[in-house]
């Protein structure tokens, strides 16, 4: 694989355009009804060198961690811890991905007022 480089805003596009389609498919909240999911740790998911060790994640944790991290954020005197963040975020993505299925959306259909398929 060639090196590459990734804009934040083009990530920030992805997510948004993700969520975009959600909504247009009727999606405009997750009920979460799986609490575990298998997980490897960020350190080891790209060192080769080694087998990982799966561990188990947990959804309850990733929703609460990412809400205090982005209170955080907003205060003056504690911050985010970014990796922190993007690990629990990569929980909530990977449910995403599974309840997700469904109808192809396109940008078209937001005209038509919704998903086809």
């Amino acid at each position: 694989m060639t090196h590459q480089k990734i804009a934040v805003s083009e990530i920030r596009r992805w997510m948004n355009t993700i969520c975009d389609a959600l909504e247009m498919r009727g999606i405009s909240q997750i009920d979460v009804e799986q609490e575990g999911y298998w997980d490897v740790f960020y350190e080891e998911a790209y060192d080769f060198s080694r087998q990982p060790e799966p561990q188990v994640g947990s959804l309850s944790d990733d929703i609460a961690d990412l809400r205090k991290e982005m209170e955080a954020f907003h205060s003056d005197d504690i911050g985010m811890v970014v990796d922190h963040a993007c690990h629990h975020l990569q929980g909530i993505v990977k449910y995403l991905s599974v309840i997700s299925a469904g109808p192809v959306v396109s940008a078209s259909d937001r005209s038509k007022g919704g998903a086809h398929g």
